[in-house]
């Protein structure tokens, strides 16, 4: 099993990977990567552009697969809220109600941050659709609107996601007391559903992959190794093999690509499992720790904290300048992370204050 500090540490290497791509994949040469859409193409850039240049190997790796840190996010929501919950009785609206309080407040400092940044700062008319992006994204229903995924901030169209995933769960556990086999059973369905509907999904501009369907696999996936308790420093090597080779075929192939970020889960946490008597740093594992229980804040303001950054890009021909500004890009986020959740406690200390 995963320990708190296990998936404290691993959730503090994916907000890594997520702020780092949601920086480095706006850097030139833009090659995309295969998140919510699928094209060969853009694989084939990529690696174009790594052969090419191969001393930018580490923009190119975070650029391209950066992404997948929300796999593991949404894996660890799976496995955690399994551990939690499976043997409990539970009412929805008490789970709902505290599924909310852990993330909206957060959200609504971030999503005021960004309009103060847009309306007020930069002073773009604050005009109805202004106020129609707002809603729609507090409302958490801007990922069903094709091209409203991205209005206010780029990072927001999780937290949609997530709260649909939290109903799901409800609904999940009430159905799957004591029976793994139906936990499989509707990872089997999801991937069904994936398969037959993801080309109609993307004709009409809404990408699965930005709802609770694309990613319900790899969050049922986390349930159903939450409630075997299963010892990821066992996972046979060849299966690991066979896991490392699907998501290689993933990044060519489009039925592939479906799975390919169950693929990267389980390619990742059981390597992550076997390294841990190899390395063995105080200050790393610390660092990490840290990160992993500030990632929520620093989820919230990596998008908006993007923009001065690439004003300044903008003025500069050198390849090397985007590793200086992203060193900054990252203290800084690191410095706003820190007072929203100072910002975010003070008012939550008000609003609900403990009981002696």
């Amino acid at each position: 099993m995963l320990s708190k500090k296990d998936t404290l540490i691993l959730k503090g290497l994916s907000i890594l990977a997520i702020v780092l791509h949601n920086f480095m994949h706006r850097v030139k040469p833009v090659f995309g990567e295969n998140e919510f859409y699928f094209d060969t193409n853009t694989f084939t850039n990529y690696c174009s552009s790594f052969v090419t240049n191969p001393q930018h190997f580490l923009q190119y790796i975070f650029s391209y697969f950066g992404h997948y840190g929300v796999q593991f996010f949404i894996f660890l929501s799976g496995y955690g809220l399994m551990l939690s919950y499976s043997d409990k009785v539970i009412s929805f609206f008490s789970f709902i109600k505290k599924r909310l309080i852990k993330i909206y407040p957060v959200f609504i400092i971030a999503v005021l941050m960004v309009v103060v940044f847009k309306y007020i700062v930069l002073r773009i008319p604050f005009n109805s659709e202004a106020i129609n992006n707002i809603l729609i994204t507090l409302g958490l229903i801007s990922n069903w609107i094709p091209e409203k995924w991205y209005v206010l901030s780029g990072p927001f169209w999780f937290y949609s996601m997530i709260v649909q995933l939290y109903i799901l769960f409800y609904l999940i556990v009430q159905w799957t007391k004591n029976n793994t086999k139906r936990l499989w059973l509707i990872l089997i369905l999801s991937y069904v559903v994936i398969f037959i509907s993801g080309a109609y999904f993307e004709s009409i501009k809404i990408s699965l992959y930005l709802n609770f369907m694309g990613n319900l696999p790899v969050f049922v996936l986390g349930m159903i190794f939450a409630k075997r308790k299963f010892n990821f420093a066992k996972t046979p090597v060849l299966v690991w093999l066979l896991f490392v080779l699907v998501f290689i075929i993933g990044q060519l192939n489009n039925y592939f690509w479906y799975v390919s970020q169950a693929s990267i889960v389980m390619i990742i946490i059981p390597l992550y499992v076997w390294s841990k008597r190899y390395v063995n740093n105080l200050k790393l594992k610390n660092f990490l720790l840290f990160t992993g229980q500030l990632s929520m804040y620093l989820f919230a303001v990596n998008g908006l904290l993007r923009a001065p950054w690439f004003h300044l890009l903008a003025k500069s021909e050198s390849q090397w300048y985007p590793y200086l500004l992203v060193v900054a890009h990252l203290i800084l986020v690191y410095i706003v992370a820190l007072m929203v959740r100072v910002v975010e406690q003070f008012i939550m200390s008000r609003l609900l204050p403990k009981r002696n």
